[in-house]
């Protein structure tokens, strides 16, 4: 395989796991607790972390990591599933679906995706209590 199969394998099962992010993350307004959906999401994250890591992808790989970390905050039960949180969390999974097509497409981030993407990055990890200074790169 070279460099263009694993991009292909790589956006097809990122494509899949953002559409379980956006089909299961919706449970948590009824079910908060939901550990299979929290698993599942955790999973999601996790693994287009991992991928996006290994292509290059980093503006993709950040988002995913303030993503994955909330989400075992959530799984783990050190925060409580809140409404706020799972506004943010679903509009993370929309932010997922742009930053995987414009990883696909080659293209930058308009200047208002860009703020929506950091808007969002921060909300998610003032809820685990990073502050930017304290961040991993």
């Amino acid at each position: 395989m070279d460099r263009a199969d694993f991009l292909d394998l790589f956006f097809e099962e990122s494509d899949d796991r953002v559409r379980e992010l956006q089909a299961s993350l919706p449970r948590l307004r009824r079910t908060p607790g939901d550990a299979e959906v929290l698993n599942l999401s955790f999973r999601c994250a996790h693994s287009l972390k991992g991928g996006s890591a290994m292509m290059g992808f980093a503006e993709l790989t950040r988002f995913t990591h303030s993503l994955e970390a909330v989400l075992d905050h959530l799984r783990s039960g050190r925060r409580p599933v809140t409404p706020a949180i799972v506004d943010t969390l679903l509009a993370s999974a929309d932010v997922l679906h742009a930053l995987v097509g414009r990883s696909r497409n080659q293209t930058e981030a308009s200047p208002a995706e860009r703020a929506t993407a950091e808007r969002i990055i921060a909300a998610l990890d003032a809820f685990c209590g990073v502050t930017p200074s304290l961040r991993p790169t």
